[in-house]
């Protein structure tokens, strides 16, 4: 097990890595909000259907480009995000038929 502080809270111990988290193959971030945003998040999540980490994705994401592009609206954020979407499973199909094509 790594080096990680542990802190005693009560009954619970809590660890945590510094930052970020390996999980699998992949790098986690740690982002600390606070709990009146946290309450938003788990509302919209569920409302939504998303998990709480892919809600506050979401956000990120639209926030991010909002900066961005400070002209656009929500809307055509939104259609950003759709068209990008669109975009990256195209690459995934023109990929895997290139695959196949190799193998035959």
């Amino acid at each position: 097990m790594p080096d990680c502080p542990i802190a005693e809270t009560g009954k619970l111990s809590v660890i945590y890595e510094p930052y970020t988290v390996r999980t699998l193959d992949t790098t986690v971030g740690i982002v600390k909000i606070s709990e009146q945003m946290h309450e938003k998040l788990r509302y919209s999540s569920s409302a939504l259907s998303r998990s709480i980490n892919s809600q506050a994705e979401h956000w990120l994401r639209v926030g991010m480009l909002a900066e961005l592009n400070p002209a656009l609206n929500y809307s055509e954020i939104c259609q950003m995000l759709l068209q990008s979407a669109r975009d990256e499973a195209d690459l995934e199909t023109a990929a895997s038929l290139d695959n196949v094509a190799r193998l035959a």
